[in-house]
């Protein structure tokens, strides 16, 4: 369809149903039981049209194609931010670096209170 372009395209998986629930679609599709059976025989098993669940052109192209459109989605910058674009715009990120920080601090302040005790125990062996 020539008005869907590879950006709009993303966007959407983006917006809609999200990058990894996406990924984890295609992926679950190639590891059904289904799947592996329509991609070994090319003849429909189905007796009735309604019946077919996945065509053997289908899943042959799938499995050439998973891993590219994978790939393109994942490395489109606008369904995939960069990690240093997360870490500066997401307020739990932020959160998590202030709580390491006052933990890097804490624990410093109880290896300083150690070695003071450790002298002390020195001075009244």
């Amino acid at each position: 369809v020539p008005a869907y372009t590879k950006d709009k395209l993303c966007n959407l998986i983006d917006k809609r149903i999200g990058l990894e629930r996406f990924q984890d679609a295609i992926g679950g599709t190639t590891r059904h039981e289904i799947y592996s059976r329509t991609l070994k025989h090319p003849q429909p098993s189905a007796k009735h049209p309604k019946d077919l669940l996945l065509d053997h052109e289908f899943c042959r192209l799938l499995k050439i194609l998973e891993g590219a459109v994978s790939e393109s989605v994942k490395g489109n910058t606008s369904c995939n931010d960069s990690p240093k674009e997360i870490g500066n715009s997401d307020p739990m990120v932020g959160q998590y670096k202030d709580l390491i920080r006052e933990q890097d601090e804490e624990i410093q302040k109880l290896k300083r209170d150690n070695e003071n005790l450790e002298k002390e125990k020195q001075e009244f062996q």
